[in-house]
This record gives C-alpha cells, structure tokens and sequence, in this order.
C-alpha cells in the first residue's frame, strides 16, 4: 500500500512540474510560432502547401521560400504553382474566416513568397551522400555562393527584436539557409552567436544535400528536429 501511495505521489509531482515548464514556455513564446517554408516545388511538396495553408491561422507565415534540390535540379520558381494554390486558397477564403478570423489572406502570404538557391551547379551529381562522413573531402563551399532574396530574408527574420524561435521547415532548400547563415554570423551579423543561435530549428524532411566546411569555417549550426 505505501509502495502505491509513494507512486501517485510521485506521478503527481512529475505532473505539477511538467505543467509549470509547460506554462513558462508557453509565457516566454507569446503569440503563434513563427514559420519560415522552404520548398522545391516537387509533386510532394505542393500536397504538403496545401494541408500547410489549411493550417496557416495557427502559425505566424514568415516565409515562403522557394529553391532547388538534389531532386529539383532547377527549382520550380518559374512555374506559378504556388500562386495556382493561393487562388484556390481565396476562392474559399470567405469560408475559412467563419471558421476562424485569424487566416491570412492570400495577399499577405503572396507578400512573404522569395525565391532562393536554385543553382543547380551548387547540387554535385553523382554524389551518395548516405556514404559520406565527417572529415571527408570538402565537395562545395557555400561561404562562396551568392546571396539571395530567401536567404537574405531568413537573416532579416532572425534578426527581428523578436524572442520567440523560429521553425525553419526544409522541405527543400538547406542549401539556401546554412550557407547565408554561416556567412552572416563570421562577417556581419551584429549580434552575438548566443543571441543568433538559439532561435531557428531547423526541420529536415527525408535525405537533404549535406553543406561541408572546411575546419577553419565551422560555426555553431542551428537545432534540427
């Protein structure tokens, strides 16, 4: 009998202190999580825009990225998939607002669409990379890559007086945020890397194109989920 007094005690007090962690996170991040997509317009990823916009009332759209990948050589910018779905998405745009005022409207998330890498020469083919491991060969160096609109607007967001973190959803492009990322935070990002770091998770959805540095550019990189 002690014995299963002591064990609700005990599931008791794990509870209560879960609770408070779960309410002090909850009081530090107000308001809804910040979302930044990075897409390559693969037959995948626009099933996924379209369950991603039937749930853009309960996130705050930051950005909407669009880039190439080792399956999307060239990227899909070109082609207007995406406003394709947006008008679907204002055509029952009245019907989502009696379910819920907080949906943006199209036009709002027209104004966070950017494009970023989609070089393919910045994607090496031939290349297993299930086989490549820590220390190999340096195969690209993306301190070297040009900037883009994506990437310049990722830094922007990180930037913002804002304290909440900010999930970066690769369903494509990590080629567009790390190496702006990188670059940002060795030459001209005015903060410190404490301040920097602690707010992009970055989310990898399936075998993504791995960016290798050398060992004098290894900087701190952002969370992965």
């Amino acid at each position: 009998m002690k014995k299963i007094l002591y064990g609700l005690c005990l599931l008791l007090a794990c509870q209560a202190c879960a609770k408070q962690e779960i309410t002090e996170t909850a009081r530090s991040w107000e308001g809804k999580p910040r979302v930044i997509v990075m897409t390559d317009g693969e037959v995948d990823d626009r099933c996924s825009m379209v369950h991603f916009l039937l749930y853009s009332n309960d996130m705050q759209v930051d950005a909407i990225i669009q880039s190439n990948s080792c399956f999307q050589r060239n990227g899909w910018s070109s082609d207007p998939w995406i406003e394709e779905q947006l008008a679907a998405y204002e055509a029952v745009y009245p019907n989502l607002k009696v379910h819920d005022p907080d949906y943006p409207t199209a036009d709002e998330l027209r104004k966070v669409i950017y494009v970023g890498d989609e070089d393919p020469t910045h994607i090496p083919q031939g290349i297993s990379y299930k086989t490549i491991l820590p220390g190999a060969n340096v195969l690209v160096n993306p301190a070297e890559w040009e900037d883009t609109p994506g990437s310049d607007r990722i830094v922007e967001i990180l930037l913002e007086d804002d304290p909440r973190p900010v999930y970066i959803q690769c369903w494509g492009g990590v080629n567009t945020a790390q190496p702006r990322l990188s670059r940002s935070c060795r030459l001209s990002i005015p903060m410190s890397m404490k301040e920097l770091l602690p707010k992009p998770f970055c989310i990898a959805f399936g075998i993504r194109m791995p960016v290798v540095v050398t060992s004098k550019n290894i900087i701190p990189v952002p969370r992965f989920c």
